[in-house]
């Protein structure tokens, strides 16, 4: 699984905010936890590589593109609120 320090670059890029803001939430840990529970082993590195070195973020794969935009819903919505079906991400 990806680090904190990882998820929250991979999330700034999501988000728009800082990887210093998201941090401050106190969050990062948690959301990373419910993130990487539900995307299933590997799904949070192959997002975080095809977001590499693009922006906008660009999606190839419906699956990283629902993946994406579930990470960046968690942030603004919270823990409770996974907003993919883990099959959709795994």
């Amino acid at each position: 699984m990806t680090t904190v320090e990882d998820f929250l670059t991979l999330s700034a890029t999501l988000t728009g905010y800082s990887p210093a803001e998201l941090r401050a939430t106190g969050m990062a840990e948690e959301y990373r936890r419910v993130a990487g529970r539900y995307a299933g082993p590997g799904s949070l590195e192959r997002l975080s590589d095809a977001l590499a070195g693009t922006l906008p973020p660009r999606f190839d794969d419906e699956a990283e593109r629902r993946l994406a935009a579930a990470v960046a819903h968690l942030w603004y919505l919270g823990s409770g609120s996974w907003a993919v079906a883990p099959e959709v991400c795994g």
